[in-house]
């Protein structure tokens, strides 16, 4: 992003239902971790391996969690610990809060990779919205960016502004 554009911030809140799963899963992470390391086969390396792998799982999975989105003049911006994921704002048709129906209809179908800890953060499919990529912290309070070949999915703190503010950065904000 180019420095001094205008950009404004959204934060991503966490809806209970994540932060649930978000805690069991770590929790169930850090007993196998130690489960694994309390194996103790002395000079042998694999326990020690197991006991790791569930703690660096949990690391990347946290540093990959959206703690916010931005909208720029030109893009929507996903706004992770350690990077920042562009969406595109050409070719966007359209883009909406999804009403509390739909929002009931968003939650997760049957293609998940990162579905339940720090974010919904994968490829979906649902009757709602077919297809459709997730960015998101709550499932109940979900904006649709509607592309030609493409839905996708997020859910920032003000919905209704961030709508607007998507609106006017593509020059169909409403009067």
């Amino acid at each position: 992003m180019a420095e001094g554009s205008d950009v404004t911030f959204y934060k991503s809140i966490w809806s209970r239902a994540l932060t649930i799963n978000t805690i069991l899963g770590v929790a169930l992470s850090l007993v196998t971790a130690a489960a694994f390391s309390s194996i103790g086969m002395t000079g042998f390396w694999f326990p020690s391996v197991l006991a790791t792998l569930p703690i660096l799982l949990i690391a990347v999975m946290f540093a990959r969690s959206i703690r916010g989105y931005e909208v720029s003049t030109d893009a929507v911006w996903v706004v992770r610990w350690i990077d920042r994921r562009r969406i595109p704002l050409d070719g966007l048709k359209e883009v909406e809060r999804a009403p509390s129906d739909m929002a009931a209809g968003v939650q997760p179908g049957n293609r998940q990779t990162n579905a339940a800890l720090f974010a919904y953060n994968a490829m979906y499919d649902n009757d709602v919205l077919g297809p459709h990529q997730a960015y998101a912290t709550d499932l109940q309070h979900v904006v649709v960016l509607r592309y030609p070949d493409r839905i996708v999915i997020i859910s920032p703190d003000r919905p209704d502004d961030f709508v607007n503010a998507v609106r006017c950065a593509i020059g169909t904000a409403k009067a």
